[in-house]
């Protein structure tokens, strides 16, 4: 009895462990975990349709602190409506004991439960019910998405590169004006496009416009090169990010997003640069212009995506491009990446600053402004936004910190 009480000593200790390194990796945590999550995590803080149950919008994980710290998510309809930790989330979704989940997110931190400290067996119990048939109701939302998807392709126009422009400006603020020499595929220029915000009104989800925006968007493709969903970055004419919740947004996909990415270079030979964000890819491609290599490149958009991406079989040799965020969730999903492909050779590289992304350390490594203040509208020139309506529809060689 007293081994198998100092077991549990030891595993409860295990689960505390777990608990703290999990804080800031969620996004991570549960994209490597429950897959079925992907929508929910593109579009956190938004109500999507329950990968359990179904239903239209009835789930969403929490945006904030709840989320960074505990993963939180809720449904209307599961565990009575009340909101449930990561931990709850992945013995949800996978159906495994609460024990089994803590022992699989330690693993993906890297943190192995020791057989050597094998906790009491768990009592046998009866295994959930297959889940219900929805393939139906994802295929008509996909379709409904890929609607929705095409209207505004059909809108977009090419970026003039050469001119001045919404992108041009915001892309010259970043740092990245050398890039237009040469520019990336699959970036294109949207006049005017309209930024729908959800609201909660009585426990009910109601939409509002807060306006239209000229954009900048980026088409992200499967393996195959179909359209699979379109990233949107809401800027002002000038130059600078949108005053809008969220200027960055991924519309709802046509199809799963695992393996999609913004195809911005394809170049000849076995070379592959990736990361999350466009500009951190943008200032990847141009430092490494600097020392003459031309590489082709995706930008992954978000840890999830960058994590599960696979690469295509003619790479031999992947830059991997992390973010040195503190939560080191992107750092963690370059290792994952790295792991996955165990017959690449994989290299990750941070920028050397905390906080920083190689957009951030290309800039201060070549004497730029700083594109965290000179992307951001100053307060006393921003646009109020439109009021609530119907919903319608050679440069210098960057250092690198290796990992």
């Amino acid at each position: 009895m007293d081994r198998q009480q100092d077991r549990f000593r030891q595993f409860i200790d295990y689960c505390n462990d777990v608990k703290g390194a999990s804080r800031g990796q969620w996004e991570y945590i549960l994209g490597m975990l429950c897959p079925e999550l992907s929508d929910a995590l593109a579009r956190l803080g938004k109500h999507v349709p329950c990968p359990s149950h179904g239903g239209k919008d009835g789930f969403r994980l929490i945006r904030g602190r709840a989320f960074d710290e505990r993963g939180l998510g809720v449904c209307n309809t599961c565990n009575g409506g009340k909101p449930m930790d990561g931990i709850e989330l992945v013995s949800l979704f996978r159906g495994w004991e609460y024990s089994t989940a803590i022992k699989e997110i330690g693993r993906a931190l890297g943190m192995e439960w020791s057989a050597s400290k094998k906790p009491m067996e768990a009592r046998p119990v009866t295994p959930p019910p297959p889940p219900p048939d929805r393939s139906a109701e994802i295929a008509a939302a996909y379709e409904k998405a890929g609607a929705r998807i095409d209207r505004v392709l059909s809108e977009c126009r090419e970026v003039d590169w050469r001119g001045d422009n919404a992108v041009t400006r915001y892309l010259r603020r970043r740092g990245l004006e050398l890039v237009f020499t040469d520019p990336p595929k699959d970036l294109l220029f949207h006049p005017g496009l309209a930024y729908w915000d959800t609201v909660e009104i009585d426990g009910k989800t109601d939409f509002r416009n807060l306006g239209e925006f000229p954009a900048m968007i980026a088409v992200m493709r499967d393996a195959a090169g179909e359209v699979v969903t379109l990233h949107r970055t809401y800027l002002t004419a000038d130059g600078y990010k949108a005053d809008v919740p969220s200027a960055r947004k991924v519309m709802s996909p046509r199809a799963q997003m695992t393996g999609a990415s913004i195809q911005l270079y394809n170049c000849p030979g076995d070379g592959l640069i990736v990361g999350e964000g466009i500009e951190t890819i943008l200032a990847a491609v141009l430092a490494n212009r600097a020392r003459k290599i031309r590489v082709s490149a995706r930008s992954l958009y978000n840890t999830t995506l960058l994590a599960g991406y696979t690469a295509p079989d003619h790479v031999k040799r992947m830059m991997i491009y992390g973010d040195n965020d503190s939560s080191h969730a992107g750092e963690n999903a370059a290792h994952e990446l790295a792991r996955r492909h165990p017959h690449v050779r994989c290299r990750v590289v941070l920028p050397p600053n905390v906080g920083e992304d190689w957009n951030d350390h290309y800039c201060r490594a070549t004497g730029r402004p700083s594109p965290g203040r000179s992307s951001r509208q100053p307060r006393s020139a921003r646009q109020p936004v439109a009021e609530e309506v119907d919903e319608s529809e050679r440069e210098p060689e960057v250092e690198a910190v290796s990992r």
